[in-house]
């Protein structure tokens, strides 16, 4: 998807986005406009990046080629992904079905397997990573980035808004100058 934007931060633009309308005979008709865009896999790229990760510790959902497929993505973005653990999950109720004390349990499991690791990305946005971020970020010492806190931060910021929001780990908790200062 192309970008038409300003904006030099990687994944958040205004993008053109086709919309189908119905007319009055029936027959649709595309209707092109400029809306702010960006996506999950982008989110997570800024998020990591606004957190200062670069060797990564990584828990999924997933099975091993979505695990490559993301290995090879996050390494596309010059990250170095230390330890990748995965619950092998290929169903949504799966994936659903997952306690927090599991999450957090493959987020420690990833951080000792890393080693080293500066950030722990939790890839999967259906994992319900909101509640066990903190209390992972207080075990491990390390920023935590999950894929759908990064996607919703990455929008309230399309809006306009900083996506500061407390007590909810590093990421939400980061004022912009903050993230600046990173960069």
């Amino acid at each position: 998807m192309s970008r038409a934007s300003s904006s030099d931060e990687p994944g958040l633009g205004i993008a053109p986005c086709f919309v189908s309308v119905s007319t009055t005979e029936g027959s649709p008709s595309a209707l092109r406009v400029s809306a702010p865009a960006t996506s999950m896999s982008d989110a997570i790229v800024s998020a990591l990046h606004a957190v200062g990760g670069r060797r990564l510790a990584v828990a999924t959902a997933y099975t091993d080629e979505m695990n490559r497929r993301l290995r090879e993505f996050l390494e596309s973005h010059r990250f170095e992904v230390a330890s990748l653990v995965a619950l092998d999950l290929s169903t949504v109720e799966q994936v659903h079905a997952i306690r927090p004390h599991e999450l957090e349990a493959l987020g420690e499991r990833a951080v000792r397997e890393a080693g080293d690791a500066d950030a722990v990305l939790i890839s999967c946005g259906g994992l319900r990573t909101l509640d066990v971020t903190v209390p992972l970020e207080a075990r491990t010492g390390l920023p935590v980035v999950s894929s759908a806190v990064a996607g919703a931060w990455a929008a309230v910021r399309l809006l306009g808004d900083s996506g500061y929001a407390k007590g909810y780990g590093r990421l939400l908790a980061q004022t912009p100058q903050e993230e600046s200062l990173r960069r």
